[in-house]
């Protein structure tokens, strides 16, 4: 078994471990990849369709509405 130090990034996530004894967690690597992996600019507003039309009431869809593919949004939800 060997000592590997102080744990800096653990499943994905960065720790930070302050002199005082504090600790903070950092997902902002995992978060980039997922915004590469989609073309995305995290630093841009990028609107992404969801399959649903916006701001219209549940009751007021009817049955046979089309909808955008949902299998990218269930796939970026999902990695979140």
């Amino acid at each position: 078994m060997k000592d590997l130090g102080l744990c800096q990034r653990f499943l994905g996530l960065n720790i930070f471990q302050y002199p005082d004894g504090s600790k903070a967690i950092s997902a902002a690597d995992y978060t980039k990849s997922i915004f590469a992996s989609y073309s995305l600019d995290p630093d841009a507003h990028n609107p992404l369709q969801i399959p649903l039309v916006a701001q219209q009431h549940l009751e007021d869809i009817p049955t046979t509405a089309t909808t955008t593919d949902n299998h990218e949004y269930r796939s970026i939800v999902g990695k979140l």
